[in-house]
């Protein structure tokens, strides 16, 4: 028989279902059932005046395939339209693009003259939106430029790196931070292949999450 034991706190999140962090103490016994199957059994606990005392495991709600490719910009075939707002996973960004430019050298050009142009075969694609941060505290710009990525058909990802398109006009990144209902517009900024520069989709990739998507056409 092999123990492990493993750490959870359970929060429930937007739609309803429960995620994992750490916090309560989960030990699971494990013995193996021949070379096909095995047996497993779990019990939880939490940390209740410096003692362990067992609780009844939480069950996670996950939402079905089905479910999922029905609610509108959680898969790539099914995203927030152009100028449609949508929540970030995590964040509290509620976020819509407005307009993007598929090939905006002549854009990243004109906002400093030390910005290099795309290497051959690639193009600056920017994409402007307007975020509404609607979470505790403040949220930071930052936040949306390190976590948003555009994605290929065939599957490809690149990230909104200030190093691919150099010195951003109205840089989302660069907006600072937010207090709950500030409003945010500004730019993103992707290197891509020009080959696929009319095909791209954006994704939320914060903690590898992959969604929500939002239509860039």
């Amino acid at each position: 028989m092999v123990a492990a034991v493993m750490r959870l706190r359970w929060q429930q999140v937007v739609g309803g279902i429960k995620a994992p962090l750490f916090g309560v103490v989960a030990a699971f016994a494990l013995a193996a059932a021949g070379t096909a199957s095995a047996a497993h059994s779990v019990t939880c606990y939490e940390k209740l005046g410096g003692k362990l005392v067992e609780i009844l495991c939480p069950t996670p709600v996950v939402p079905s395939k089905s479910v999922t490719a029905k609610t509108q910009g959680q898969t790539r075939n099914n995203p927030f339209k152009l100028g449609t707002a949508g929540y970030t996973a995590g964040f509290a960004w509620k976020v819509a693009v407005t307009s993007v430019n598929a090939n905006a050298w002549s854009v990243i050009q004109a906002a400093n003259a030390t910005n290099k142009a795309p290497r051959a075969g690639y193009v600056d694609v920017l994409v402007t939106i307007t975020a509404t941060y609607n979470g505790p505290d403040t949220g930071a710009g930052f936040d949306l430029v390190s976590n948003f990525a555009v994605a290929t058909t065939k599957g490809a990802s690149y990230g909104a790196s200030p190093s691919a398109c150099g010195i951003v006009p109205n840089d989302a990144g660069a907006a600072g931070d937010y207090f709950n209902g500030g409003v945010l517009t500004g730019n993103l900024c992707f290197q891509v292949p020009s080959s696929v520069a009319n095909s791209l989709a954006l994704y939320w990739n914060a903690f590898g999450a992959k969604a929500p998507w939002w239509a860039l056409r």
